[in-house]
C-alpha cells in the first residue's frame, strides 16, 4: 500500500468533528481563549478529559471552573505523519503533554516558541475550524497563535487573547 500523500489543497477538509457531549461544554470558554476544566464538587478532583462523573469518587456533581493553565511541558514531538486528511495538510505539527498545576495531564498542540521540555508553559483553549475546543501550550501570556506559522492555520481566530 502506498504512503498517504500530502494534500495539495490549502484546507482539504475540516478537523475531525468527534467530540463528546460533555467535551462540547468547553466550547464557550475556548471561544474566549480561556481554559476551564471540570472540578468535582464533592472531592475537588480536577478533570481533563471531560467526564460524565468524577473518576475519583464517582460523583455526578462536576462544575466547569476557569483555570490559569499553568503547567509543565513534560514531553513533545513533531508529527510528520497523520492518518487524518486535515492534519496531513498542516504537518509538521508540534504536540506534547503538559502536567497542569491543577492536577491533570493533557495532550496539547505546542507553540513553536515554547522551550524544550521540561519547561513552564501556559495552556489555553481555542476553537478549531469546526468550532470545537482544542488545547494549546503557549510559552507565556504574551504569545498568540499568530506568532506560530503552523498553528495559526488550524484556528479561526488567531488573535484570540
Amino acid at each position: 500500500m502506498p504512503p498517504l500523500a500530502r494534500s495539495k489543497r490549502k484546507h482539504p477538509t475540516l478537523p475531525p468533528p468527534a467530540r463528546s457531549r460533555v467535551a462540547l461544554e468547553l466550547t464557550p470558554f475556548a471561544a474566549q481563549g480561556r481554559l476551564a476544566l471540570q472540578v468535582c464538587r464533592d472531592c475537588g478532583t480536577v478533570h481533563y478529559l471531560p467526564q460524565e462523573m468524577c473518576r475519583q469518587c464517582l460523583s455526578l456533581d462536576l462544575d466547569w471552573r476557569l483555570q490559569d493553565g499553568a503547567g509543565e511541558l513534560l514531553s513533545d514531538t513533531i508529527l510528520h505523519h497523520s492518518n487524518e486528511v486535515y492534519f496531513r495538510a498542516h504537518l509538521p505539527l508540534r504536540v506534547g503533554s503538559v502536567r497542569l498545576d491543577a492536577g491533570p495531564t493533557a495532550i496539547v498542540f505546542v507553540h513553536n516558541a515554547c522551550p524544550a521540555p521540561p519547561a513552564r508553559v501556559r495552556v489555553r483553549a481555542f476553537l478549531d475550524r469546526t468550532g470545537a475546543a482544542v488545547l494549546v501550550a503557549l510559552p507565556d501570556d504574551a504569545a498568540t497563535m499568530a506568532d506560530d506559522v503552523e498553528l495559526r492555520e488550524l484556528f479561526d481566530d488567531v488573535r484570540a487573547e
